[in-house]
This record gives structure tokens, C-alpha cells and sequence, in this order.
């Protein structure tokens, strides 16, 4: 058995086609496998869990789709899609913003089954608009996705689409977290506990089970809609920050991974290759990246800092949505899965 996880709030404009270009993903494996599909809906304020159940409402073949209610939150979403896979071997989470190309979960399963050792293999991003004309800001924002062969994101797991062996998303009280102020703890949310699953398991396979723990299963493809604009790329680099910071003080001893194995870098030889431009491009994304963690991480200190002095603060925002990514895909499209047999 083959279970797929995938984890939705407020996904109605991308939901159906993720659940569609899973089913294509399994109608290419080498050999029929008998597959289940768990929808794990969160928080939802819109009509997600309606367009998943009318998608599972059509006979699907040899393939389930259940659709679960679970507590607000990523990895309550996934602990609740845990509870009731019935996989043999590992499980395959992907997020609901997604389109899998079709031979994305034949190249996962290939990954695992060929590195027995590996705890995790993740699946390539690529911008929905990757073969279009993205824009020059677009690019900037998203260059790391756009050039990976210039930007090493080191050994971190990659999220939206990634086999895991064990999945173990630990729940610590902040009583467990003596070491941490109570306020520190409120203005943090710690109660949450973490909230972005593929920092959390990738400082926690890299700590129990080494580096090469975690592969890259390059030829899977995943697509996503790109950052628009400089606002939503802030966004996702104030919710980087403020979870980093988190998952120190929840999981300290685990905080020396993120130091050794995280960082990013340019590779000279694949900078050498990129048109001026691109160049360009390379740069203005370097000095945003680094800009914008910055100011992250100056009005997270600010606001620790009128927490010591005795201001009183409701809980800061930890993850804010991006709303610029939240939009169906029109340049990729997954194909239709083959009808089921009469």
C-alpha cells in the first residue's frame, strides 16, 4: 500500500488539480500499486474540504481518497494523515499548492528503493512558468528555484513534495522548555509547537541518521506558483526567521544542524555560466534574501526586547500567509487521470 498525504487550508483554487496530478503520478508507476490518498483539511475558511469531496465524490479505481478533519496546522495535518496511513514503507506528503509532474512519485519510491539508508527524498521545485517569461522581478524572487544549479540550499529537506521513511514531529510542552521565558514563550506561539514540517525533520534526520540521511531525487518534479511580489517574498522570508527561532528554543539540541548543514551559496561554476543579467538577477536576490531576514530578525529582537522591559505584547504573527502564491495554475496543467473501468 501506497499512502499520500496531502495537508490543505484554504487551497480551493489548487486543491483539485494536486489531487489530480497525484492520481496521473500513480497512473505512470512501472507497476499497479494499490495507492490511498489522505486529505487532511485545517482551518479551513473556505471551500476546500467541499471541492476535495466532490473530487473523491467519482469512483477513482484503484485508488482511495479520504478526506479527514484535523486541528489548524501543518503538522497537525500531517499527524492526523499519519495516524491512518496504512503504507508499508514510507510515506509521501505533498502539499496542496502543488502539481506533480507524472513521473514524480515513480522517482521518489526509485530514491528510497535504492538508498535504503535515506530517511527522506525530496522532489525538485520548478515555477509553474518556468518555460514562459516569468518577468525580471519574478525571477529575482524566486531565483533559487529558477537556477538550483547556482544556488545550494545545503542539506535541507524540501517540502512540497517529499517521501519520508519515519515520519516523527515531536509535540513539546513549553513546560518541557524550562530554559524559555513564559512571555518569550506566548509572543512565540511555542505552544504550537512547530509549525514547518520540513526545517523540523530536516534538523532531526540530519542529527539522528547524518547528512546523507536526506537525498535529492532530482529527476521528481514539482510545480509551484512562484513568489509574485516583493511583499509575499518578505513574508516567506519573515515566517523562515521566526520559525528558526522557534525551533531553537523548542528543540535546542538540535540547534547546531541548522549552522552546519542550512546555508546557502552560490556555486562559482554555475554563475560563471548565467548571462549578465542573470547576473544581475543573482544579486538583487542575494541582497534581498539576506535584507529582508535581516529586518526579520531585527523586529523579532525588538519585540523580545519590550518583552524583558515589561511591555505586554499579544503573540506576534509566526506564520503569515502568502497570499501571492494561492492561485490556480494555468501554465501547468496536470492531465486528466484515465477513467476508471466500467
Amino acid at each position: 500500500m501506497l499512502s499520500i498525504g496531502v495537508a490543505a487550508r484554504n487551497e480551493e483554487a489548487t486543491v483539485a488539480q494536486t489531487l489530480r496530478s497525484i492520481e496521473v503520478a500513480l497512473s505512470v508507476l512501472p507497476a499497479p500499486v494499490p495507492a490511498e490518498i489522505i486529505v487532511a483539511v485545517n482551518g479551513c475558511t473556505d471551500r476546500t474540504r467541499e471541492v476535495v469531496e466532490d473530487y473523491a465524490a467519482v469512483p477513482r479505481g484503484g485508488v482511495t481518497i479520504q478526506v479527514i478533519e484535523s486541528a489548524p496546522g501543518l503538522i497537525e495535518a500531517q499527524r492526523a494523515i499519519v495516524r491512518l496511513a496504512r503504507s508499508e514503507e514510507h510515506l509521501i506528503l505533498v502539499d496542496a499548492d502543488c502539481v506533480l509532474d507524472p513521473g514524480c512519485l515513480r522517482e521518489l519510491i526509485r530514491v528510497m528503493a535504492e538508498h535504503p539508508e535515506a530517511e527522506a527524498a525530496w522532489a525538485s521545485m520548478v515555477p509553474a512558468d518556468h518555460d514562459g517569461r516569468p518577468g525580471f522581478l519574478r525571477v529575482v524572487y524566486n531565483f533559487a528555484d529558477y537556477h538550483p544549479d547556482v544556488i545550494h540550499r545545503g542539506r535541507h529537506l524540501c517540502g512540497r513534495a517529499f517521501a519520508v521513511r519515519h515520519y516523527d514531529v515531536a509535540w513539546r510542552p513549553v513546560h518541557r522548555t524550562p530554559d524559555v521565558d513564559p512571555r518569550t514563550a506566548a509572543y512565540l506561539s511555542l505552544e504550537r509547537g512547530p509549525m514547518s514540517d520540513d526545517s523540523y525533520l530536516s534538523r532531526v534526520i540530519i542529527d539522528r541518521h547524518g547528512p546523507g540521511a536526506i537525498r535529492h531525487a532530482a529527476a521528481a518534479r514539482v510545480h509551484f506558483q512562484p513568489i509574485p511580489r516583493l511583499r509575499d517574498f518578505s513574508l516567506a522570508q519573515h515566517r523562515k526567521t521566526y520559525e528558526a527561532r522557534r525551533l531553537d528554543l523548542l528543540f535546542p539540541e538540535y540547534r547546531g544542524v541548522r549552522g552546519r548543514h542550512f546555508r546557502r551559496r552560490i556555486d562559482p561554476a554555475g554563475y560563471a555560466r548565467l548571462r549578465p543579467v542573470q547576473r544581475l538577477q543573482c544579486r538583487l536576490y542575494v541582497l534581498l534574501y539576506a535584507l529582508s531576514a535581516r529586518l526579520a530578525a531585527v523586529r523579532l529582537a525588538a519585540g523580545l526586547a519590550l518583552l524583558r522591559l515589561g511591555v505586554p505584547l499579544r503573540p506576534c504573527e509566526v506564520w503569515p500567509v502568502v497570499e501571492g502564491t494561492k492561485r490556480a495554475f494555468t501554465s501547468v496543467a496536470a492531465p486528466r487521470p484515465p477513467a476508471p473501468p466500467a
